[in-house]
């Protein structure tokens, strides 16, 4: 089973804007057997001035064929390239590519391929490869040269003849042939550089050839363990493969010299070094990892599997291995004392202590238990989710991340005096620490008392773009020795009158508001606390300082029963002749974005290549917090690299930014544009473009010439001080005027000298001696002349005198 194509390439030629040119693509079955099927035909095109009609799919017998109509509809002047594609079932062959070009306004020089695969070959011998050179615009241009660039190969040689270069008509082409010898072991490479008129100067072309020998292919290309439990025992496989075509000799494999403790490796074979495979034999390797101690190992690499062969081009070639001595690791916050303060008697203060899994494994808890002396008034308090406190008490896991809060009791059973002393014995399977003591202590006190206070005594909501909410929590704290029982809390308005906080009783504030349910009724025992939820209402800008900034402020008062004096007490409490001053605190303001950079060109990038990326930068520059709400992008294919965009919603603190940084890697040709949308609470500009621009094409190397002039042009004006002291000056100046002439000539420079005078009584700016410019048609003295203008002049302007 066979196939044909007929033509192998579609050149369309000149065709007018608004007509149609029709070319046809035949693929016919030229064997003698079986069913040649053709799917997956896709027309590779960049523009919709080309077009493909004919079927998608099609069975062919021996002898059938099938046809499909390329169209060019010309629009504009630039010459085009696409590509036709079909797959088929031939074994052995690869899919079916028909390059389409369209011709420009001009003379337009194409090489083909643009990438010469020499493949592997012999020391010694040569291949010998072709490359097309065509003219695919619509005017003769001239071919003027080749060369090998700097940099390349000695091995590669450019077999010219006489017609290599020269005119070449629209529509044809030559071919240039190439040959390779390699004199060395390894890859090679170099570059044919091709030089022409019209729309294309340079074409420049890539050679890779490679001389035959044994070549070590290791998969996977890295080995991953993850985590691994200390004392456990994982294997990775590698595969050990000869891609040359000669024998490959592996005289030893061995972790590198830094790897980790617990790495080794192990031949599948059994067998002692060295080992021989020959081309295309396989062999085996065991990597493993029993690590020892959760400590080995904090970056998680574990160095590298170093295979030594007489493959040369990789001396040594390098595996990776990353992996982690897995454990549960058990943190306690806190870690060494848990101090319930002075409790009175009769009364329970309780305290929450933190288990925390820093491990990659999950941690198991096994028990929980409060030791003597101190066991009889301290304890655990039961969680019904968390089996350690049970009283028959089981264990319970802590996956990796995760957090379990305990909550440990002290009843003053006792006296009113003295400190009491315990321990929180918690026993887990974390290797490093089985067994974590925590000290605890308590003071016993008299009579119970309930004094409440504001911990921190100052909320502060920072700053809040105008017309919008912030929320916050006043944290409520008892310090006392007894319980209080939460009863209300209200916020009073409060303004500022010069430097005084002026605050009102029983006037609510507009702008500071409870957001939510206040714990009223819920007791609050010794050293323990509760959240009152908060929120700022930022009004419109009302006219502040300089800074664009409003601030405002209010009054939080809490209530709470005290049930050993029957009373109610307030925080802030008032004293006499002074009343508590303003404890909410918040800033109004206009939020602003700033994005640097907001335009991004790529350039040139090659297929099978990534540009280097780019910063962009997310600034709050305004006098409150940004709010970023959403990040959208629009027409951003997969080549565009935006996997690290920030999520929104985020807000960015004043002053300080985020940042993305995107990259492009191509893999078609041509141009392409992405558009990042930042919509923010910028309410001068809620939505930032970020445009992103790039074009992928297939050369590596784009080298720009520039031809500058043989000869410099310029023009020197002098302008002479001709007041009474200024003779001296003008006799140095025209002393040194025949080396200032000598540079201008060792230039090259086609130069035109003037002289003018300081003196404002003449005609401004008028040219002085015969003739009044010197060219290097003239000689030295002509200037001398010219420059010697006397000493009769004004001194200028305002009695200033210019030097030369």
């Amino acid at each position: 089973m066979q196939f044909d194509t007929a033509p192998g390439r579609v050149d369309f030629l000149p065709t007018s804007l608004g007509t149609t040119s029709e070319r046809t693509v035949q693929v016919r079955h030229v064997g003698d057997e079986g069913t040649l099927k053709l799917t997956g035909v896709v027309f590779d095109t960049p523009s919709d001035d080309l077009s493909l009609d004919g079927p998608v799919e099609v069975s062919l017998e021996p002898g059938e064929a099938a046809e499909w109509t390329l169209r060019f509809t010309p629009t504009g002047f630039s010459a085009l390239a696409a590509t036709l594609r079909i797959n088929h079932n031939v074994n052995g062959r690869l899919p079916i590519e028909i390059p389409v070009t369209t011709p420009s306004q001009m003379g337009q020089l194409k090489v083909e391929p643009g990438l010469v695969d020499f493949g592997p070959v012999v020391s010694g011998t040569t291949q010998v490869e072709s490359v097309w050179i065509r003219n695919i615009g619509v005017e003769t241009l001239e071919v003027k040269g080749f060369q090998l660039k700097s940099g390349s190969s000695e091995d590669f040689e450019m077999l010219l003849t006489g017609e290599s270069a020269g005119p070449l008509d629209p529509g044809t082409g030559r071919a240039v042939e190439l040959a390779y010898t390699p004199t060395g072991h390894g890859a090679d490479a170099a570059w044919l550089q091709v030089l022409a008129t019209g729309l294309s100067p340079e074409v420049v072309v890539t050679l890779e050839g490679n001389q035959v020998g044994p070549g070590i292919q290791v998969a996977p290309w890295s080995v991953m363990f993850g985590a691994v439990p200390v004392g456990d025992v994982q294997i990775r496989s590698l595969s050990v493969s000869n891609v040359g075509n000669l024998d490959l000799v592996i005289d030893s494999v061995e972790p590198s010299v830094d790897a980790a403790a617990g790495l080794g490796l192990a031949w599948g074979s059994g067998e002692d070094g060295p080992w021989v495979l020959a081309p295309g034999e396989k062999e085996w390797i065991d990597v493993i990892f029993a690590p020892e101690s959760s400590e080995e190992v904090v970056s998680g690499d574990l160095g590298f599997i170093d295979f030594y062969s007489n493959d040369l081009l990789a001396q040594p070639l390098s595996v990776p291995v990353t992996g982690q001595p897995g454990a549960p690791v058990l943190e306690v916050s806190p870690g060494d004392v848990v101090d319930f303060g002075f409790i009175a008697q009769g009364i329970t203060g309780k305290r929450t202590v933190k288990l925390i899994n820093h491990g990659e494994l999950p941690l198991t808890i096994a028990s929980l238990e409060v030791l003597e002396p101190a066991a009889s008034e301290m304890g655990i308090a039961w969680d019904p989710a968390f089996a350690p406190t049970f009283d028959v008490s089981s264990p319970a896991t802590l996956e990796p991340g995760a957090v379990q809060d305990v909550t440990l009791t002290f009843l003053n059973d006792g006296g009113a005096h003295g400190t009491l002393y315990g321990s929180l014995r918690i026993v887990s399977d974390d290797v490093a620490h089985p067994e974590w003591l925590l000290d605890l202590v308590g003071h016993r006190a008299g009579e119970p008392t309930c004094q409440p206070l504001f911990n921190p005594i100052y909320t502060h909501f920072g700053g809040v773009p105008h017309q919008t909410a912030k929320g916050s929590e006043a944290t409520l704290v008892n310090v006392g020795t007894g319980e209080c029982t939460f009863h209300d809390a209200w916020v009073d308005h409060c303004t500022k009158d010069g430097v005084l906080d002026i605050c009102v009783a029983d006037q609510a504030s507009p702008h500071f508001k409870f957001d939510g349910v206040l714990p009223v009724g819920q007791v609050i025992g010794p050293g323990d606390y509760v959240t009152l939820p908060l929120r700022f209402e930022a009004p419109t800008f009302i006219g502040g300082p300089e800074s664009g900034v409003d601030t405002y402020q209010a009054r939080i008062i809490a209530s709470l029963a005290d049930p050993y004096e029957a009373k109610f007490v307030e925080t802030p409490a008032s004293q006499p002749g002074w009343t508590p001053g303003p404890n909410l605190f918040g800033d109004s303001g206009i939020p602003h974005l700033n994005i640097y950079p907001d335009i991004i060109d790529f350039g040139y990038v090659a297929l099978g290549c990534q540009s280097p990326t780019i910063l962009v930068s997310l600034l709050s520059s305004g006098p409150v917090p940004v709010t970023v709400n959403q990040i959208l992008e629009t027409n951003c294919t997969d080549e565009f690299v935006l996997t690290d965009l920030p999520e929104a919603p985020l807000e960015i603190p004043v002053g300080q930014g985020v940042g993305f940084t995107p990259a492009f890697a191509p893999t078609s040709l041509g141009e392409r544009l992405c558009e990042v949308a930042v919509m923010s609470s910028d309410p001068d500009m809620p939505v930032h473009n970020v445009a992103v621009r790039a074009e992928g094409i297939e050369d590596v190397l784009v080298t720009d010439y520039f031809e500058g002039k043989s000869v410099q042009e310029v023009d020197v004006l002098f302008v002479v001080d001709d007041s009474g002291s200024m003779m001296e000056e003008q006799t140095n100046l025209s002393a040194n005027f025949e080396s200032f002439i000598n540079v201008a000539l060792a230039w090259n420079a086609d130069y035109r000298i003037g002289v003018t005078t300081t003196d404002m009584d003449n005609i401004k700016g008028s040219l002085q001696g015969t003739p009044p410019v010197v060219t290097p048609d003239d000689d030295v003295e002509t200037f001398i002349g010219n420059v010697l203008v006397g000493t009769s002049g004004s001194l200028g302007v305002g009695g200033n005198r210019s030097r030369c």
